[in-house]
């Protein structure tokens, strides 16, 4: 004898298990752009790190890497910014005294003072020197719909909500 509801349950799991289809290539583009990413972290310090080494490094063309980092703006963008926080990091953890600025941004690829000052500037709406001077402390508008990528967007808020000054 026919049963329809039986035929229509096995039809709709069936189709319910295709909806989400997970192949070898999206499994593939998910591992290596998180391979890609954990590499840039751990040598964000090292100032040769370009973009034609990270291709050359995951065999990689120009274009497929830049696809990757599409939605940051461009691997450039990326490195740029995670030196930039680094260096904010940095900053606070050692304070800000005569000269250190400089030291920073030298250590962090900065090619100087200025372009630094610029780059904080930009993106924290203050110069380095009184971002950790009074209570107005902000977090990057850029960072807002991307906090678990950065550890020091949480210092940021928790610097934020407790008020907390720097010197």
């Amino acid at each position: 004898m026919f049963d329809a509801n039986t035929l229509l349950h096995v039809v709709n799991s069936i189709l319910s298990s295709q909806r989400h289809p997970s192949s070898d290539r999206v499994e593939w583009w998910r591992a290596r752009n998180a391979l890609i990413r954990a590499h840039i972290e751990e040598n964000l310090g090292d100032l040769s790190l370009l973009p034609a080494e990270i291709c050359n490094k995951f065999n990689l063309s120009r274009a497929t890497l830049y696809r990757m980092f599409e939605v940051d703006g461009g691997v450039r963008r990326y490195i740029q910014d995670g030196r930039l926080y680094a260096a904010v990091w940095d900053l606070a953890e050692g304070g800000i005294h005569r000269g250190r600025l400089t030291e920073v941004a030298e250590r962090w690829g900065f090619s100087s003072n200025a372009n630094f000052n610029r780059a904080v500037k930009t993106v924290f709406g203050m110069p380095p020197g009184a971002l950790f001077r009074g209570p107005a402390l902000i977090i990057p508008s850029r960072l807002e719909h991307r906090q678990g990528e950065f550890p020091v967007h949480a210092w940021f808020a928790r610097l934020q909500r407790e008020k907390v000054l720097i010197y």
